[in-house]
C-alpha cells in the first residue's frame, strides 16, 4: 500500500495537551473523519484516502505503536465493497491496529431506524467475514 497523506488530511496542535488529526473537507457539508489524541502519544497521519472514507493516524508510547483506523464509509454498496478492500489490505499488513468509526452497515434490521442502511443477506455474510 502507498502512503500518501493528500492536502486533506492535517493536524492541528490544540489546547490541554491534544492534537486533532482530520481528514475531509474545510468548507461545506463535512464528511470526514476526526480524532482527537493526546499530545504524549505523538500522533502522526500514515494515510488518508482521497475521498475522506478512512484515516490512518500511528500513535506510540513507550517504544510501541498502533494504528488508528477512523473509517466513514458511504451508503452506496460499491463504494463500501471497495473500502472494505482497503481495510483488509491495512490487517492483512499486520500492524496492530484499532479499527472505528461509521461503517453504514447494519446486519440486522432491529439496529436501524432505517432501513436504507440494512444489508441485504450477502452483504452480511461478507461483513461478518471481514
Amino acid at each position: 500500500m502507498e502512503h500518501k497523506v493528500p492536502t486533506n488530511a492535517r493536524l492541528v496542535v490544540c489546547s490541554h495537551g491534544y492534537t486533532l488529526c482530520y481528514a475531509g473537507k474545510p468548507h461545506g457539508d463535512y464528511s470526514g473523519i476526526v480524532m482527537f489524541i493526546r499530545d504524549h502519544y505523538h500522533p502522526q497521519i500514515i494515510f488518508s484516502d482521497d475521498n475522506e472514507r478512512y484515516m490512518v493516524v500511528q500513535i506510540s508510547y513507550e517504544g510501541e505503536s498502533i494504528w488508528l483506523v477512523g473509517v466513514n464509509a458511504s451508503n452506496v454498496l460499491r463504494e463500501r465493497q471497495v473500502l472494505w478492500e482497503a481495510l483488509d489490505s491495512l490487517i492483512r499488513n499486520g500492524k496492530p491496529s484499532l479499527f472505528m468509526g461509521d461503517f453504514h452497515v447494519c446486519c440486522d434490521v432491529g439496529q436501524s431506524t432505517s432501513r436504507h442502511f440494512v444489508m441485504d443477506e450477502p452483504e452480511a455474510e461478507e461483513w461478518a467475514q471481514f
